[in-house]
């Protein structure tokens, strides 16, 4: 990351939040995105400068963002911005108390398995859902949701009945694990969906009968989600060309709304991963959503014009 020479992007950003200057925010296709305040990306260098610099999270407040990496059951309590975990719901207080599964051995043993444990983000997500900071909690209520890259399903076991229907998607392994956690919530689906999938299919055909496979969940056969949600999946650069390959699948232009939200690490990985998805597809709108997060997490909003 160019640090020296983006000092003018600090300045033309302060000289902005005066109102001078201030780029005009792409209008997003639905009002179910809460957009403002946002700033455009259509400068990866820039964009990444500003999140390093005014959102970065204290040295002291590290770790890999795993909640608890020891207990295969734990307990997570949201109570306005604030969270709590424990082994136990027997001294947690707080508005929504949740008991989710994970499957710590398997962090530990499996190379690249990440999804069969909770991460911060994700609660930092739940969070935002429920302050209405993110969407408009009424229109959310009559949205299809596709989320990819589930995980335990931490997230929609948090918010989904906030959603009208909540497909939760990722490899065919971590399946068991989430349907244990959203064995009660009644709104929510799951699917195993592979983003290799779609990065280079024997044929458009097969392509498009994945695609069917995956929209068959939702009541509406066909019908595009209304939302897309990726918590935390911008960690492994070999996964990006699929991801990337997966969200222009699903997107349907002037429809769906995307959110990628993640914990600020790498920022090479970011700026990688948001070069690639800009130019992955001209159509693209992507803004970075402002003072939503607490320092050291960052969120895209995206859809296509």
């Amino acid at each position: 990351m160019p640090a020296i020479r983006s000092q003018h992007h600090l300045q033309a950003h302060q000289r902005d939040d005066d109102g001078d200057g201030e780029k005009e925010l792409p209008e997003p296709p639905t009002s179910i995105i809460r957009v403002a305040p946002a700033r455009l990306v259509d400068d990866v260098d820039e964009e990444i400068f500003l999140l390093y610099t005014l959102n970065a999270k204290s040295e002291h407040d590290g770790g890999l963002g795993y909640v608890n990496h020891s207990r295969d059951k734990i307990y997570i309590a949201i109570d306005g911005f604030t969270w709590t975990s424990a082994s136990s719901d027997r001294n947690l207080t707080g508005k929504l108390i949740v008991p989710i599964y994970q499957y710590v051995t398997s962090l530990r043993s499996t190379k690249g398995d990440t999804g069969s444990v909770v991460w911060r983000s994700t609660v930092e997500l739940a969070i935002r859902f429920h302050q209405d900071v993110l969407f408009d909690l009424p229109h959310l209520k009559n949205a299809t949701v596709l989320e990819l890259g589930a995980g335990t399903g931490a997230l929609p076991a948090m918010v989904a009945s906030l959603a009208k229907t909540w497909l939760a998607t990722d490899q065919e392994q971590l399946l068991p694990l989430m349907r244990k956690n959203l064995n009660n919530c009644d709104n929510v689906k799951s699917a195993p969906l592979d983003w290799f999938d779609f990065l280079h299919p024997p044929s458009s055909h097969s392509a498009q009968l994945r695609k069917k496979h995956i929209l068959d969940h939702f009541a509406s056969q066909q019908a595009p989600p209304d939302v897309i949600i990726c918590c935390d999946c911008i960690y492994n650069p070999g996964l990006f060309d699929a991801l990337i390959a997966t969200l222009n699948v699903f997107t349907q232009p002037q429809h769906t709304v995307v959110l990628v939200s993640c914990e600020m690490r790498s920022d090479q990985s970011l700026a990688d991963f948001l070069t690639k998805w800009n130019e992955s597809d001209p159509c693209w709108r992507i803004v970075s959503l402002e003072d939503r997060f607490k320092k050291g997490f960052v969120a895209l909003a995206a859809w296509k014009v």
